[in-house]
């Protein structure tokens, strides 16, 4: 509004009187204008040597221009690849180690958004009216993972340097730790402080003390004497002096790693290990789900369970297969199912004729005349 215009140039040029006249443009300086700061169109091919991405009339235009143009300008750092090959170098973690570098950090950012992948999903048309971008894309639709892919492709190649660097930290600050306790110069400082400690505070709840804690050592330069001159350090170490101890004050011998372990802190430190602890398990994790992806299914119609034989010989498992299906139907012609009526029925009467020729009535013995019993 005009009350944010107010006491700036813009402001006071519209009630003050100009001295020279405002120029405006013409119809040749727009036309001008246009001619020189006009986008160029070009168009490119499926390699990732590619500049710019496209914005002709006949392109897609699937992805926003500058996020176009800003992936075909990170992926000039992969010109020995195609396409192709860098989507299946991902998707195989970079078996030839040829991600490495400054390509690791590019790796990540040319990975498409969901967004941008589903309209890449939806795209039915020519590849030719793709640019280079959505392209690469393309290539990546088959990837399974793709983000953990990329994580693990930078992970492997700096897991190394990055151990390294936190061992070498470590072992610094367990050095330096190592000349602090063993250091005699400042046990007989810190005693010192002690004593001074307790002799000011006799009498009192924090007199009488066995030790303090190093968030105390600040108040040695705070307490001053009562005309406001000399601290309490002062006094320790013009008591050192005194007593003819002053080497004792010149602690840089008993800590030569002191000024190195100094840029060091133990919460980054341990914040490093737990990203390549993270890292580590990411790995693994991806591992296992390649190797699921990897496994061959079982064919259908083949028995779960085979023995030795039949599994190396197909054969085997075929004939076996046929003894088990022959032995099944001799035990079902054996023991007819219940479940069939006209079964059941057969086997009682076979079964009652042949107890009754088995067993001699009474009267067998007699003989009758033909066509009688």
């Amino acid at each position: 509004g005009q009350g944010k215009l107010e006491g700036t140039i813009f402001g006071r040029s519209a009630t003050k009187k100009r001295k020279l006249p405002l120029i405006y443009p013409e119809e040749a300086d727009i036309k001008k204008l246009e001619e020189l700061f006009r986008k160029n169109d070009n168009r490119h091919t499926g390699k990732v040597k590619s500049g710019e991405a496209n914005a002709g009339s006949g392109m897609a235009k699937l992805l926003d221009i500058t996020r176009a143009n800003n992936i075909a300008i990170q992926l000039k750092a992969f010109n020995d690849f195609t396409l192709r090959a860098l989507a299946e170098t991902i998707n195989d973690l970079d078996p030839d180690s040829k991600i490495v570098g400054e390509r690791v950090q590019f790796i990540p950012q040319l990975l498409p958004t969901p967004k941008e992948l589903q309209a890449i999903k939806k795209y039915k048309g020519e590849s030719d009216r793709l640019n280079t971008a959505e392209l690469f894309f393309q290539q990546l639709l088959p990837v399974k993972r793709v983000e953990d892919k990329v994580a693990v492709v930078k992970a492997m190649c700096t897991f190394n340097e990055h151990a390294e660097e936190a061992r070498a930290a470590f072992k610094t600050l367990e050095e330096v730790c190592g000349q602090v306790m063993n250091s005699a110069k400042l046990e007989q400082i810190l005693l010192m402080v002690l004593n001074i400690g307790n002799l000011m505070n006799e009498g009192s709840l924090d007199g009488g003390v066995e030790a303090f804690k190093f968030e105390s050592l600040p108040k040695l330069s705070q307490t001053k004497s009562a005309d406001g001159k000399t601290t309490v350090l002062d006094y320790i170490v013009e008591t050192f002096i005194e007593k003819g101890a002053r080497e004792t004050l010149f602690l840089d011998s008993d800590f030569p790693d002191i000024q190195e372990s100094c840029r060091l802190s133990i919460n980054d430190l341990c914040g490093d290990v737990n990203t390549l602890r993270k890292n580590y398990q990411l790995c693994k994790t991806e591992l296992s789900s390649m190797k699921k992806d990897q496994a061959p299914k079982p064919a259908k119609g083949i028995p779960k369970k085979m023995n030795e034989g039949e599994a190396a010989d197909p054969r085997k498992a075929l004939f076996a297969a046929i003894q088990r299906r022959g032995a099944n139907d001799d035990d079902n012609s054996a023991k007819p199912s219940p479940a069939d009526p006209r079964q059941a029925l057969f086997a009682a009467i076979k079964n009652k004729g042949a107890d009754a020729s088995t067993t001699t009535a009474p009267g067998s013995n007699i003989k009758y005349s033909r066509g009688m019993k």
